[in-house]
């Protein structure tokens, strides 16, 4: 789904507007935060749908067209200029839904297919549910917290027991369950990747040894876990993974 967001200059905001359309929201978070890292500091992110900048330094797309980071987002992503302030005419575009992928912000986890399920953490485990929610935090291990979290990026989930007051990281096991607090495995927080459908059911993955672990890719959410068990109605359908045979989930706030 095409995403859409604007651009205007911090310093002169009447002229220099874009619009910006990328593939996606994602890869529109990647063409943000490798703008930065690339050297384009002045470019700041106000929501996913409005970025600022100074044109008297670079437009937004410089550094798409440079060697570094931000090239890679070369050709899913178009910058078009439009009217100024004083212009007769308006430009604008309509988004869908969009969650705002930020590193430590808790969200609830749910089924794009079925937005009425949710991720819920029930004795200890993670169910998929649409008679509970639990709220959840992601956690981005390789940027500051409060930066845009891009799909490479390896992240820990931490449950947030609203009763309790307690938070407690979730750790994928051999068993295929997603669990709170179960020790890491001696091998290093890393799921392991296996043939499709590979590990189901209770069965460990080859070559894997038993623990549990702790850190995946923010990628993960979208072909990698799905519900299984009995029925989502009953809040007892466990999530588990399944290499490229999962669902979409979202964040949303």
């Amino acid at each position: 789904m095409v995403f859409y967001a604007y651009a205007i200059s911090s310093t002169h905001t009447e002229e220099w507007r874009f619009i910006i359309a990328a593939s996606s929201v994602e890869v529109m978070d990647e063409w943000y935060r490798s703008s930065v890292e690339d050297g384009m500091d002045h470019l700041k992110r106000k929501s996913p749908e409005l970025y600022t900048y100074d044109y008297k330094k670079n437009y937004p797309y410089d550094f798409v067209y440079k060697e570094g980071k931000a090239a890679n987002v070369k050709y899913s992503i178009l910058f078009t200029l439009v009217h100024n302030a004083w212009s007769i005419f308006s430009t604008t575009f309509f988004n869908q839904f969009v969650p705002d992928h930020i590193s430590g912000k808790t969200f609830y986890i749910r089924s794009k297919s079925n937005p009425r399920v949710f991720w819920n953490l029930s004795g200890g485990t993670v169910f998929a549910s649409k008679a509970a929610r639990t709220r959840f935090r992601i956690t981005s291990r390789g940027v500051s917290r409060g930066e845009v979290i891009l799909p490479q990026d390896r992240i820990t989930i931490s449950a947030i027991d609203s009763k309790a007051l307690k938070e407690s990281t979730i750790h994928w096991k051999p068993d295929n369950t997603f669990v709170a607090d179960a020790p890491d495995a001696a091998g290093g927080p890393q799921v392991p990747q296996g043939p499709p459908g590979s590990g189901s059911l209770g069965h460990p993955y080859p070559g894997y040894v038993p623990g549990a672990v702790s850190e995946f890719t923010f990628a993960d959410f979208k072909k990698n876990l799905l519900a299984r068990g009995k029925d989502v109605e009953e809040a007892d359908a466990l999530v588990s993974w399944f290499t490229d045979g999962g669902e979409e989930w979202e964040l949303c706030n």
